[in-house]
């Protein structure tokens, strides 16, 4: 697995280094052949999703290869649900795939958290799932500005809710646009922890501040 993410991580660097202002879509559809065409053969299928944000003209485009459900919360308070777009990547033949992209707003005050199944399949010893739905309550109840907590407040959530240690890896990213900001400036946290490890492996920082430039990914 670790192979196969580092192999990603390589043409994700070198499709961005070839084409910088490269559409979310376009991003996704190239690693569905690159998926197609070295690792499928194998049995190797992989979900991703890709954000990439301008700052200046407020635009978020979205596509999602089979990870669950994103959630964008905007500076009114207003929840937006963003559904998978694409089936997983490397099972579609290359011509057959459609990455589904979708533009939207995304304002100062504006929130975006991503997050893998690791998070929304969590169980309780009874075999409930954390789900979703648990997610969405930890972005309606949070009313300070963010910058990191949302995505370290969910990875909390999760820990009183699951039975034992993380069976999953789980990531989350949080995507924050502060308040009062029509220049550049955009936020990037994550939060993440380790499946099979009893103290559960936790990591949580600062991905990143991008500019307007390249927007964020």
């Amino acid at each position: 697995a670790a192979l196969t993410v580092n192999r990603l991580h390589g043409e994700i660097a070198r499709i961005l280094a070839e084409v910088p202002d490269i559409r979310a879509g376009r991003v996704l559809t190239l690693l569905n052949r690159y998926c197609y065409l070295t690792l499928s053969e194998h049995g190797v299928f992989v979900a991703a999703t890709v954000v990439r944000v301008d700052p200046v003209s407020g635009e978020l485009r979205y596509a999602n290869a089979g990870l669950p459900h994103a959630l964008l919360r905007t500076a009114g308070g207003v929840l937006e649900e963003l559904a998978p777009t694409a089936t997983i990547l490397g099972a579609l033949d290359p011509e057959r795939f459609d990455a589904g992209e979708r533009r939207l707003p995304f304002h100062p005050g504006d929130i975006l958290l991503v997050c893998t199944d690791g998070a929304v399949e969590a169980r309780t010893r009874g075999g409930e799932h954390f789900g979703l739905a648990r997610v969405r309550e930890v972005l309606v109840s949070s009313s300070s500005p963010p910058d990191g907590r949302l995505a370290a407040a969910v990875l909390r959530a999760l820990d009183r809710f699951r039975h034992g240690p993380p069976a999953d890896d789980t990531l989350i990213i949080e995507l924050y646009r502060p308040r009062g900001d029509w220049g550049e400036a955009l936020s990037a946290h994550r939060a993440s922890e380790r499946g099979g490890d009893r103290a559960g492996d936790r990591a949580g920082d600062r991905v990143g501040d991008r500019g307007a430039d390249r927007g964020a990914d």
